[in-house]
């Protein structure tokens, strides 16, 4: 209840989240030392690109053999190499079992306080995360891009578990949370809302009457669906674009 309850305030009020995005680069710019916490995000999101390009290679380079029927593919001299049991398809399934099987470690890793030393739960998330994202894209290459049968039903029930650790990724990290990871009230929402407009204030110059009826009306209140925090996510970008641009030139001015 208290998880829905959370879940409801920061979605029906896009300005909690909004104001902190925009009071960022004064954190940073205040703080040197954060800028060191920008760094492994961007290196989680070059590999993660970086795997992605190089899958999207192998299957392009496959991709001749794929769309073959199966009784061409059996007389191809690309065959040896991309079938299931082939050099490059026997390795795409055998990494992705040993990422599979890594995935089961992630539990354990949040029950044993004594595993401590194998490295914090936030890095372990990470890895968690790209493993899941980066197995069925191994699995179809194992599999030679072909899903009949059993094995269809179990790659997409695979794919499915994957999609939804991402909608549960995105939901997890859109509940506002204290340092030590437990879920914000209603009032400590509107707490931090209000220092972050004092935040934004001192850093553009403007009062905190200026700033609050300009986030309050570009980012508004309603009832929160699924539907809306697709559409308010744009609002929101737009949105904080729009004012950090305005507020750079008046506080320039």
């Amino acid at each position: 209840m208290a998880s829905v309850q959370s879940f409801d305030s920061v979605t029906a009020d896009g300005a909690a989240i909004a104001t902190r995005e925009i009071a960022a680069p004064a954190s940073v710019a205040a703080r040197p030392r954060a800028k060191a916490g920008v760094r492994p995000a961007r290196r989680r999101r070059w590999l993660l690109l970086d795997t992605a390009v190089v899958l999207a290679a192998v299957s392009l380079f496959g991709l001749h053999y794929y769309v073959m029927p199966v009784g061409e593919r059996l007389r191809s001299p690309m065959n040896v190499w991309f079938r299931p049991s082939g050099y490059i398809g026997q390795s795409a399934g055998i990494l992705a079992f040993a990422m599979f099987a890594f995935l089961w470690l992630y539990p354990l890793r949040k029950k044993f306080r004594a595993l401590a030393f194998t490295g914090s739960i936030a890095r372990w998330l990470d890895v968690h995360i790209y493993f899941g994202l980066v197995i069925p894209w191994l699995g179809a290459i194992h599999a030679s891009w072909r899903f009949d049968g059993l094995i269809g039903l179990g790659y997409f029930a695979m794919l499915t578990v994957s999609l939804s650790g991402l909608v549960g990724r995105y939901l997890y990290v859109r509940i506002p949370r204290s340092r030590s990871g437990l879920e914000l009230t209603a009032e400590q929402i509107d707490g931090e809302r209000r220092a972050a407009f004092v935040e934004i204030a001192r850093t553009t110059g403007l009062r905190v009457e200026q700033i609050e009826p300009a986030l309050e009306r570009l980012l508004g209140r309603g009832k929160a669906s699924p539907w809306s925090l697709l559409s308010n996510e744009v609002v929101r970008w737009r949105a904080v674009r729009a004012l950090r641009r305005q507020w750079g030139r008046d506080a320039a001015g």
